[in-house]
């Protein structure tokens, strides 16, 4: 069929007009179309949520620091706009919830990475040659301070003498941390400078450690300490504090770790934590615990309310720190029964269980969460009735009060499920009980030691446990603690492996909710943090291994991939 001129005409009108209908608006207007941003971040691979509602997903898709989808990777990468940033998963690896290090020390994390290293030392000359060698760098007058040795790991596991420091420390004060930071080694001129002379008596909470003959050996416990650091240099410096508290978020960043609980903060720490979220050089989340150690700080914090969010979301101080005991290594823990390797001690009351409840009691009329170190049985159980009592007097049992211990390592049978009674959550660190285990039977008994790190009684008795490193006290790192807390695999000589009473370990599934939702559940963001879900905060972990499937030898050699806070992409490597 030939078409005469005038349907010619009205045809081209028509396909003209077909072909403007399909063009965007601002073309017309001589203007080019701005195709739309997209989300900030998409994330394609596999992904474990943790979530139970989508265990597992191969796409997500996050803006405006809040995760928008959980999807597939099609779906995911199809979201993508052009200023879209893209991470890719290695297929052997998951993206998953950021961590949350539920007991660690912020400050001290980075301190420590400047100090003397003592940590694995295998005798006091091997320490003491480590001095020698630190002294090189330093003037003759500078304080020799240190952290990190171990008795337990030396033959005899005996505490050590101060003259070992005088041979090599050329009359400088010294001042070495025992690894639990509950005991100080020092030398004969840090004696000199405290004041400490042979009929220095005990202070209460504490002990100056002599030999058989009575003789100050230089060793001092607990509260004991106080008076060696009343004379050492104070460290409160804003630059300097600045400078521990951004290397150590930097270290907590490259480990996968987007929310710290810092377990004790003084208010130097606090305030300058604040400067350097308002400076917006702080990216990490911190959740302060302010340290309270008599009436004085106590009436410090209750004179204001907590912070219970600042800085968008990424810094809060609503808990307090309280010490019941001191540690299990140095015999400090508060034990209901005398220690098995010294019969006449039983530990020590670091503060009075009255100061506790009476903190406590303050704490849940102002919104405070109190969190309280105890390790010995006897520890936990006055920290137990000091919050019941608290409770009682305030009317306060429906509340969400969300009270911790710290540690609870060694419990007896009857006061475990006094947790869930009292709401009270167990707030431990795998680490310890595969660093501890091989000295713990011979420290409090074979009968006490099944009793201890008893993590699957608690959990069974309807417990969560948010899971830290207590670093500095151990590695920072998240995934040597996985691998703890699912083996119990105990650090023996000669790369032995012996799981600690291996029926208290958690699977796989426990322990990622212990270094994730357990812990926002330990600081009050469970409804944000802690599981991939949308409208939760995207803080997130990309690593090179799945943690469920992968071997266990392999779960603690895991690597980061990168590290993302806010939706932000905080660390790559």
């Amino acid at each position: 069929m030939v078409a005469d001129r005038g349907t010619t005409s009205r045809m081209r009108s028509l396909l003209l007009l077909a072909t403007l209908s399909l063009l965007p608006t601002s073309y017309l207007r001589g203007q080019p179309e701005q195709a739309a941003p997209g989300p900030d971040l998409v994330i394609i691979g596999p992904v474990l949520t943790l979530d139970e509602s989508r265990p597992r997903a191969s796409g997500l898709v996050i803006d405006a620091g809040r995760i928008l989808k959980i999807t597939d990777a099609a779906s995911a990468y199809a979201a993508a706009g052009p200023g879209t940033r893209i991470v890719e998963v290695p297929a052997s690896g998951v993206a998953m919830p950021g961590i949350i290090d539920s007991h660690a020390h912020l400050r001290g994390v980075g301190t420590a990475m400047r100090q003397l290293d003592l940590r694995g030392v295998e005798s006091p000359a091997a320490a003491a040659a480590r001095v020698k060698e630190w002294c090189a760098e330093l003037p003759k007058d500078a304080w020799v301070v240190g952290r990190g040795w171990s008795q337990e790991l030396w033959e005899g596991k005996e505490f050590p003498d101060r003259e070992t420091l005088d041979l090599v420390c050329g009359g400088r004060p010294c001042a070495l941390r025992r690894t639990d930071g509950h005991a100080v080694w020092v030398s004969s001129r840090t004696l000199e400078l405290a004041g400490i002379s042979q009929g220095a008596p005990n202070p209460a909470g504490g002990e100056i450690i002599r030999d058989a003959k009575g003789r100050v050996t230089g060793v001092l416990v607990d509260k004991a300490m106080d008076l060696i650091e009343r004379v050492m240099p104070r460290e409160d410096d804003p630059d300097e504090i600045a400078a521990d508290l951004e290397a150590a978020q930097e270290e907590a960043l490259r480990l996968g770790i987007t929310t710290f609980v810092d377990a004790g903060a003084d208010p130097a720490t606090l305030r300058r934590l604040a400067d350097l979220y308002s400076a917006k050089r702080m990216k990490l989340r911190v959740h302060a615990m302010v340290s309270v150690d008599d009436e004085a700080s106590a009436s410090q914090v209750f004179a204001g309310p907590p912070i219970l969010s600042a800085y968008d979301d990424r810094f809060s101080v609503r808990a307090i720190k309280l010490y019941a005991d001191g540690a299990l290594g140095s015999r400090g823990a508060w034990l209901l029964d005398s220690y098995a390797d010294r019969a006449d001690h039983q530990g020590f009351a670091i503060l009075q269980p009255a100061f506790i409840e009476d903190v406590a009691r303050r704490a849940l009329k102002l919104g405070y969460q109190v969190c309280t170190h105890a390790i010995g049985d006897r520890g936990c159980r006055e920290t137990l009735d000091a919050y019941e009592r608290a409770l009682d007097a305030t009317g306060s049992h429906g509340l969400d009060h969300r009270f911790r211990i710290e540690h609870a390592q060694i419990l007896s049978r009857e006061d475990i499920p006094r947790f869930k009674k009292l709401r009270v959550i167990p707030s431990m660190q795998g680490c310890h009980c595969t660093s501890d285990g091989p000295w713990v039977p011979d420290r409090i008994g074979d009968q006490r030691a099944v009793g201890a790190y008893a993590w699957r009684a608690l959990i069974d008795a309807g417990c969560i446990i948010p899971n830290g490193t207590d670093s500095p006290v151990e590695s920072l790192s998240p995934w040597r603690n996985l691998f703890s807390t699912t083996t119990r695999f105990m650090d023996l000589p000669n790369g032995k492996r012996e799981a600690f009473y291996p029926r208290q370990r958690m699977n796989r599934h426990e322990a990622l909710l212990s270094l994730t939702y357990w812990g926002a559940q330990g600081s009050f963001t469970d409804d944000r943090r802690g599981k991939l879900r949308p409208g939760f905060q995207a803080d997130v972990v990309v690593i090179n291994r799945d943690p469920i499937k992968c071997s266990a030898w392999h779960m603690s050699r895991i690597g980061v991939v990168a590290t993302i806070v806010a939706g932000e992409v905080v660390y790559e490597k």
